[in-house]
């Protein structure tokens, strides 16, 4: 489990903090996540992602189920689960 720290965090194998976000590294054996591959900020009690033109791009999942492919550079609101590279993410408030 990987706590994210901040409003405003750029996440990937080995990301770069830029415009005073934070950086979070998370360990991919399968090297399907980008060095930077996305940034999420929280608006509200909730998340947005952002793909930062990574090689294997951003997916997140309606009540359904279903996903979708964030396009990238484009901001898009995060349910609990989504996809990063071919990693399954999922949020958890922290108690």
């Amino acid at each position: 489990m990987l706590e994210l720290l901040g409003d405003d965090i750029v996440l990937g194998r080995k990301p770069t903090a830029v415009d005073g976000t934070s950086a979070l590294k998370i360990e991919d054996p399968t090297r399907t996540m980008s060095k930077t591959h996305a940034r999420m900020r929280r608006v509200g009690d909730g998340w947005t992602i952002e793909d930062l033109h990574s090689t294997n791009g951003v997916a997140v999942f309606d009540d359904l189920g279903n996903s979708t492919q964030v396009e990238s550079g484009r901001e898009t609101e995060v349910s609990e689960r989504l996809i990063i590279g071919t990693l399954e993410v999922r949020l958890r408030p922290m108690n």
